[in-house]
Order: C-alpha cells, then structure tokens, then sequence
C-alpha cells in the first residue's frame, strides 16, 4: 500500500521549494482545466494565483468575497515499496479546487499536460515516467510520455523487477506457452472508441501485425483490464 513519506526532502528539490519567486530559468503554464487558477512550472512547481473567489456561508446565508494570494503549493509525496529491491519509489502530488471540490493531482503529469500534450485519463495503460527513476524530480526535461509495458521494461532492465515467469518451472511454463498460443488464435473485432466496427481479424496476431499495436496491449482491453489499446476498443469475434 502506498503511505505518505514523513521524511523532507532537500529544500534543493526544485519542486519543493515555496519561494515566489522564479527560479533560473522557470516557466510558468496554465494548467488545463484549472485556467487563470493555477500554473505549474518546468521545474514541477505548482502555483496557485491571486484572484477573488465567491464563497457562500450557510449559517449567515450570504455570500462572501475572498482574496487569495499568489502562493507556491506544498506538495504530499506518497512512497511505494519495492519489494524486490526493499526500497521505495516516490510521487509528488498537490490538491486543485474548482467549483466543484477538491481533486488530488500528480504533479508530473500536470507537468506534461502543461508542457506537451494534455493527458486522457480514459488510457488506463498511458503513463508519464521519470527518465532518471526519481519521482522526486519533477522538471520537464526529466519525463516522458509512454505506457505501463515501457515501464516494466525499464524495471527489468535495471534490476529493479522480476518477471513473474522467473518463478515458475519449466512445465509451468510450457503450458502457459500453450495456453497463450491458444488465445492469440482467435478472431477479434478492432473498434472506434464510439463503439463503430474498424475491421475484423482471424487472429490478434494478425490485428498486431497490421496495426503495430502490441499484441499484450490488445490482451489487455481483450481481458478488461483496460478500456482501449492503441487508442482502440477491442472484443473477441463471436
């Protein structure tokens, strides 16, 4: 389970420093959806910006005017631990309010969404990943765009994840092997996320091949593990 890591971090964290005032080199964007609220910065700061909010109290029954300064936000940092290198990774997140409420934000993908590209939260398999491995640095040059299987190669590739398939014997394994031809051999159905027929495929062999998007991504949506690969819907044939 995630927890909340009691532990400060440097005050030469970028991120973690409450200054106004810009750091070398800091810019500043809007945030998508929170416009003329709140900005984030380069270096995964997060701002919150002077205005006039409307707020009603109920026990006098009126309506009140409130000026909130320009201030830099604390961030929380969750920690997940690793069980196979028995450390942690960390995360840096911030509460935005709206009308509506309150909503707890990851900063680096505020970061992203503001620099790059605004984020779908509809792609359960897309992520944005800290090039360095340290959630703690925030700065947009430090994050990319990619998905969850990016990311479990990167852990294998450094040591810091075990592929489930190192544990298992030999005959285990054989017919895991059997097993996932077996499925790979049925017919699917590639659709819009409106739900309109693409095209049809005798196997998810043949729909990977002809889209180049990976066959483990199509299993995914397959098994309802996520809603969409590749920015499709896809269900078995009959």
């Amino acid at each position: 389970m995630p927890s909340v890591n009691k532990i400060k971090p440097a005050n030469t964290t970028p991120g973690m420093r409450r200054e106004l005032k810009n750091l070398p080199g800091e810019k500043w964007k809007d945030i998508p959806n929170y416009e003329n609220t709140y900005q984030v910065s380069n270096y995964g700061r997060v701002k919150s910006l002077e205005r006039t909010m409307i707020l009603y109290y109920s026990a006098q029954n009126t309506y009140r005017e409130r000026r909130i300064k320009e201030r830099i936000l604390a961030q929380r940092i969750i920690r997940h631990y690793n069980h196979f290198v028995k450390d942690y990774r960390y995360e840096c997140l911030v509460n935005l309010f709206d009308d509506y409420g309150g909503k707890t934000q990851l900063v680096h993908r505020l970061v992203f969404s503001a620099f790059k590209k605004q984020l779908s939260y509809d792609d359960d398999n897309l992520c944005i990943s800290h090039k360095d491995g340290n959630g703690l640095n925030n700065r947009l040059s430090n994050l990319e765009r990619g998905y969850k299987s990016d990311v479990l190669k990167r852990a294998y590739s450094n040591n810091r994840h075990i592929t489930p398939f190192a544990l298992k014997s030999k005959q285990e394994l054989k017919r895991i092997h059997q097993k996932g031809g077996q499925s790979r051999k049925k017919k699917v159905i590639q659709f819009t996320l409106n739900g309109k027929i693409i095209e049809r495929y005798d196997s998810i062999a043949e729909a990977s091949n002809m889209t180049g998007i990976a066959d483990s991504n199509i299993i995914q949506v397959l098994k309802k593990r996520t809603k969409q690969a590749g920015g499709y819907k896809w269900e078995y044939a009959g």
